[in-house]
């Protein structure tokens, strides 16, 4: 297999995973697609756990989670990371994470 055809394949690869994680059909633990290196190169953050616990919301488990106010919480990423939203940042930590999952 010539390189032009393997990064091909790789990206397309890469671009179905996406497709299955944003659809739902694959999910992906909120620490694995937010995973330290995606959070210091794109945050103000180390990791997953010190960005809620700084957030300023009880944020125990996914029912508290799911009760922040939308506009709050992207109001929050936009301040603390390089995202304008939390779905523009999930979707840059789903690329991130099938980037790495098909090792492209």
């Amino acid at each position: 297999m010539n390189p032009e055809s393997h990064d091909a394949n790789s990206k397309k690869q890469v671009e179905e995973l996406v497709q299955r994680l944003e659809s739902g059909e694959v999910e992906v633990p909120i620490d694995e697609l937010l995973t330290p290196e995606f959070l210091q190169t794109y945050s103000v953050y180390p990791n997953v756990n010190t960005m809620f616990a700084s957030s300023g919301f009880l944020i125990e488990n996914a029912a508290d989670f799911a009760r922040i106010p939308a506009k709050d919480w992207d109001e929050f990423i936009r301040s603390k990371s390089r995202f304008a939203s939390w779905a523009e940042m999930t979707q840059a930590a789903g690329l991130f994470w099938a980037q790495r999952k098909i090792g492209g």
